[in-house]
């Protein structure tokens, strides 16, 4: 992610894709079937969960769009930007979603399972309202539901035959290569659409922040160019390659953010070949080669998981644009902030104000001159050399953590008269 850690949820779908392919030379057995029905299973729990932690947003920002102050006009204007905004991310998520899905339920169908809800034994379950068109050969999908975000929750106890694997391999396009895959085939679009979503989420964020600065003339737009990153060394690589498209957004927590979706959904296209048999491996080829059609869906269910923690991420940043409530305080203090220089008789403006924080949360602060040797109290204390004389520059950054648990970061700037 941003800061070059992975959190738990990704770890464990990595961990999925390293025992994947560890799995593809062995004759797999009913235990080890198993175990992937067993993985998959909870990468759907998981993706209930990140799908609820969205919409959360959503509502929460909807109710604000309809509140209204004494004079009955809207409470917050922005909310309204801010919602629309995530009606776009939810249409673009929802694409991605449904054509995960439906590569599932190909799957499924070149293995002659049944799709039927009504089945004995159903593999797919549908909630009230859904209706699945699962006959149709090229487009099996939902044809109506009250949320195309949400994946069709599956059932892959029920699959008879777990272990085939040619049906998803031709799907994939990796029947013939598994370097250089059939870009023509369903499956490998795959690859283009989670390229297209990473591409895309940034870019409505930055838009719904430039179209709230447009209160505030001062504000510059900031500007996000995708930079189509398909190879990097390790996470330190991939955040410097990141950084480098950054340089257009001014808002130093509106970068942090969109650098932490942006290396999420990022993957190295090419992969070196364990066995050292070949040249490097396609992602696609790697992920599913020879992989029985259970474990071919969880890694599918995998790149819905990404898409969706991205999706909750990105909502998550929107919501607490608002303001009003985004974080917590229990303890204030007077704080007064003196020119740090003056002329002996001179009149001097100072600056007072009462300061709220929160005890249990600290300012997390980097500065560029000096460092850190004390936080507490909602402040810290920053030592540093002087020089000889004339002035000196100080600047970093500070953040705290909201209510979400996401630290926002703003940039400080002053000077000092060295006498």
């Amino acid at each position: 992610m941003a800061g070059g850690k992975e959190t738990p949820r990704q770890k464990m779908i990595g961990m999925m894709y390293l025992v994947l392919t560890a799995l593809l030379a062995l004759n797999v057995s009913k235990s080890i079937l198993d175990a992937f029905v067993n993985i998959e299973e909870n990468i759907q729990v998981g993706n209930i969960t990140e799908h609820q932690r969205g919409n959360a947003q959503i509502a929460a920002v909807l109710e604000k769009s309809n509140e209204k102050d004494s004079t009955g006009q809207i409470a917050s204007p922005r909310a309204g930007v801010i919602y629309n905004s995530m009606q776009e991310i939810d249409k673009l998520t929802a694409e991605k979603i449904q054509f995960i899905d439906k590569l599932k339920l190909m799957v499924f169908q070149a293995i002659k399972e049944d799709l039927d809800p009504k089945a004995e034994k159903p593999i797919c379950i549908l909630e009230k309202g859904q209706v699945l068109n699962f006959s149709d050969t090229k487009n099996p999908r939902l044809t109506k539901s009250d949320d195309f975000v949400k994946p069709i929750r599956m059932n892959l106890h029920n699959v008879q035959k777990k272990d085939a694997y040619d049906e998803q391999m031709l799907l994939m396009g990796i029947n013939e290569s598994i370097e250089q895959p059939n870009k023509a085939a369903e499956g490998f679009k795959v690859w283009d659409q989670m390229l297209d979503y990473r591409a895309k989420l940034p870019a409505i964020m930055v838009n719904a922040v430039n179209e709230i600065n447009k209160e505030d003339s001062t504000k510059q737009a900031s500007v996000f160019k995708d930079p189509k990153i398909v190879a990097f060394k390790n996470i330190d690589d991939l955040g410097t390659k990141i950084d480098g498209a950054l340089k257009g957004i001014s808002d130093i927590d509106l970068a942090n953010n969109v650098k932490k979706i942006y290396s999420g959904l990022s993957k190295n296209e090419k992969i070196p070949d364990p066995k050292k048999e070949t040249g490097p491996l396609h992602w696609i080829g790697m992920t599913f080669d020879h992989a029985p059609a259970v474990a071919a869906i969880a890694a599918l269910s995998g790149l819905q998981s990404e898409v969706l923690t991205a999706r909750a991420d990105a909502l998550t940043y929107l919501a607490g644009l608002i303001g009003g409530g985004s974080y917590s305080f229990n303890a204030v203090e007077g704080r007064a902030f003196a020119p740090p220089a003056a002329a002996a008789g001179a009149t001097i403006k100072m600056d007072v104000m009462m300061v709220a924080y929160d005890t249990e949360k600290q300012p997390i602060v980097n500065p560029n001159q000096g460092k850190v040797i004390e936080t507490k109290d909602g402040k810290a204390i920053v030592e540093f050399t002087a020089p000889s004389s004339g002035e000196m520059e100080l600047t970093g950054t500070v953040g705290i953590k909201d209510k979400n648990g996401t630290v926002k970061y703003a940039k400080y700037n002053t000077t000092l008269q060295v006498v």
